[in-house]
């Protein structure tokens, strides 16, 4: 089995930042990748205790991750490299957003994953800024990107998605720190998502 992401050298638009935050905060995010399964190579997929009870995995460091081949690919991949349980996927496989680490820019200070990840995820592109508003969002962001790195101690890129729980952190700052009725909006919809979980 092998990874699929885009032919090389073509790029896939991520879309806004201002529209992926409303993903984000509705709990909804889920990139508009196709066939790309670059995430299911080699990641420590952490499960909570009901999906440990109904889906194969192993334990390290405490922690119940769902169990890879041999060739670190999800084992729940069928031969054609789709996803076999996607209606019934981890809590932690819906909330991953390969677009996180780019919109981030954190993808630019460490590998997230692996080689062949971390160039399914250079193959975003973010639309510039449209009007005040989206810039406003890009210029928070850097702040909260700029606060929330320097508040983490250093320490180097691993496989547990560790980039992508900077990203999300980074993401949470910037929508905190939003100002506004986008801002307004958008922690309303986190809370409700909150909510519900």
């Amino acid at each position: 089995m092998t990874i699929r992401r885009s032919p090389a050298g073509e790029t896939q638009p991520a879309g806004r930042l201002a529209d992926f935050l409303k993903q984000v905060a509705g709990g909804e995010a889920s990139p508009p990748s196709g066939q790309c399964n670059a995430c299911c190579f080699d990641l420590n997929v952490e499960l909570d205790a009901a999906e440990a009870k109904r889906l194969d995995h192993f334990v390290q460091d405490g922690k119940s991750i769902l169990s890879r081949d041999e060739n670190g690919a999800c084992t729940y991949l069928d031969s054609r490299g789709m996803c076999s349980i996607y209606e019934d996927r981890p809590k932690s496989c819906r909330a991953f957003d390969c677009r996180s680490t780019r919109f981030t820019l954190i993808d630019m200070v460490a590998s997230a994953i692996s080689p062949a990840y971390d160039k399914a995820v250079a193959q975003w592109t973010y639309a510039e800024p449209e009007d005040d508003e989206e810039l406003r969002v890009w210029r928070v962001m850097a702040e909260a990107r700029k606060s929330y790195l320097e508040s983490i101690p250093r320490q180097g890129a691993t496989t547990d998605m560790s980039a992508h729980v900077v990203a999300a952190g980074v993401l949470s700052k910037t929508i905190e720190r939003l100002p506004g009725r986008l801002g307004r909006e958008l922690r309303k919809q986190a809370k409700k998502t909150m909510d519900r979980s």
